[in-house]
């Protein structure tokens, strides 16, 4: 349409829907959480292998799973699945989560990584889709798509590390909670009228 593109146009978050527990308490019931997600680029074969891999080296771990559908794959012990929750059950689940792992091979954005940022987990995850629009070395842990290695890797040096996982959980809270709503609508907003301002039918 010989209109420069802008962008790109972020997703916003709302951090009063999606907000931490008053409390967190770990001692030995340390989650891990994760999407299920059998759509093709979602990672659904990396996360199941990554639960795996963490079960087996810190087996006090437990995992809180959920997505839509029948569950397909054989998940570690302690673990609970999720099937189609509710919307307004979603965010209880978030806070369940100590650290939540986002194992994305292709992505559009990657919304439930930036859910679990203003839901007060920390976060493991690949850079598929828009994640580094949102997440940083400082607010996440952020590997290559398809990483296995490295998402299991990054994910047991945080349940090592209670310091730096509660460092990286309130970074990334922080970070996210700029990403309003408001303001994605009106940088959409902005692109329109830019775009309608050179004259394009």
């Amino acid at each position: 349409l010989g209109v420069e593109c802008g962008g790109p146009v972020t997703i916003g978050v709302d951090t009063a829907w999606f907000s931490p527990p008053a409390n967190r308490s770990e001692s030995d019931r340390f989650v891990v959480g994760g999407v299920y997600d059998r759509i093709p680029g979602k990672g659904v074969e990396d996360l199941i292998e990554v639960l795996h891999g963490v079960a087996r080296a810190r087996p006090r771990t437990r995992f809180l799973i959920f997505g839509r559908g029948l569950l397909h794959h054989r998940l570690p012990s302690r673990s609970r699945f999720v099937r189609s929750p509710s919307w307004d059950r979603i965010p209880e689940l978030y806070r369940q989560m100590d650290l939540f792992i986002h194992a994305a091979r292709i992505e559009g954005w990657g919304l439930p990584p930036m859910e679990a940022m203003a839901s007060g987990c920390s976060v493991v995850t690949t850079s598929a889709g828009g994640v580094p629009e949102f997440a940083d070395a400082r607010s996440a842990r952020i590997v290559a798509p398809g990483d296995g290695i490295g998402l299991e890797r990054e994910a047991l040096g945080l349940i090592d590390q209670r310091e730096e996982r509660l460092r990286l959980a309130a970074e990334g809270r922080s970070r996210v909670s700029t990403m309003t709503w408001d303001k994605a609508h009106g940088r959409m907003e902005d692109e329109l009228l830019r775009a309608a301002g050179s004259g394009v039918p």
